[in-house]
């Protein structure tokens, strides 16, 4: 798998622009004349010789680097869910990676891949807090819903209550008008038979007989 990701990351990150200057062919023709000037010119092509070969050594050894690293990344991020990512580690591969643009290396495409896991990192977390959210706005309803059947068992309760008191309420105006009723009956009868015993009142019980 390696030797796999190894091979496709070096097609795909071959450092655009200026590559190394390629050796100039030897010029087999000796000039008998100005031997020493000859001399100092090839000593001249030695010295550049060895700068490209120490410049071509050390593009070789970064680009072997850069090489590996993006091969760990890329085995890094086939190891793992993206509920297992790290954002800031996302983060530190980025600015990794546009380092490496920086350099002229083509990684726009790994580049590409870590800006979308980012953002559906985010997604992913909005979403969470979005059903967190959904989860409390549940739970009010149902805290409301029952409230409101208690405050409806309550309501019936007293309903019934109130049909009783208002029974009870007319039972006493029944007895109440009873009761007065009764009464004024007696003041009647008592007042009848004072009017009859009045006569008998203060005078002889013989009076009108003589």
């Amino acid at each position: 798998m390696f030797l796999i990701l190894y091979c496709f990351c070096y097609r795909t990150m071959q450092p655009k622009g200026k590559r190394g200057k390629a050796a100039e062919p030897k010029n087999n023709e000796q000039n008998t004349e100005g031997t020493s000037s000859n001399n100092t010119n090839n000593n001249r092509e030695r010295k550049e010789k060895v700068v490209e070969v120490v410049e071509d050594s050390s593009h070789s050894a970064s680009l072997n680097e850069q090489l590996e690293m993006i091969c760990n990344i890329i085995i890094d991020l086939q190891e793992k869910k993206i509920s297992e990512t790290n954002e800031d580690h996302l983060q530190d591969i980025v600015l990794l990676l546009d380092d490496m643009k920086n350099k002229n290396v083509d990684v726009e495409w790994l580049h590409q891949r870590l800006v979308e896991i980012l953002q559906a990192r985010e997604v992913l977390k909005q979403t969470s807090m979005l059903k967190e959210k959904r989860e409390f706005s549940r739970q009010k309803v149902e805290n409301a819903e029952k409230e409101l059947k208690e405050k409806e068992r309550d309501r019936d309760g007293l309903a019934i209550l109130l049909k009783v008191a208002c029974a009870e309420v007319a039972d006493c105006k029944e007895k109440l008008d009873a009761t007065r009723n009764e009464s004024a009956r007696i003041d009647e009868t008592i007042a009848d038979s004072e009017s009859k015993a009045d006569c008998f009142l203060n005078c002889s019980l013989v009076d009108d007989l003589l």
